[in-house]
């Protein structure tokens, strides 16, 4: 169950009809009560500080900004060649599976 404003407002309606009926509580059951209806009111004012002051729908949204490029890779982002991925695989075949971390299984 969501906890609102309006609910906790209902619940502490309906303790203060208990607490004021004269033949229904005793008086212990009546100071639990009351003591009840201040921390119910103390939880109503955490959730009316918690409301966001702009709905999530009209926040501007942030521009995203575009990539610093790193000079230590200035191939960054752009598709691999294949004059690239060809040399890199053939540099590779020789090196057995297990001295590069793949297992066989």
């Amino acid at each position: 169950m969501k906890v609102t404003e309006t609910r906790l407002d209902t619940l502490i309606d309906n303790l203060n009809t208990l607490i004021c009926e004269d033949d229904l509580l005793t008086r212990q059951e009546r100071e639990t009560l009351v003591r009840a209806v201040a921390a119910i009111g103390a939880m109503k004012a955490r959730v009316s500080m918690k409301k966001p002051t702009v709905p999530a729908a009209s926040k501007p949204k942030e521009e995203k900004q575009a990539p610093i490029p790193d000079p230590r890779f200035p191939n960054a982002r752009q598709a691999w060649v294949a004059e690239e991925e060809t040399l890199l695989l053939d540099a590779l075949d020789g090196v057995p599976n297990d001295d590069i971390g793949v297992g066989s299984g």
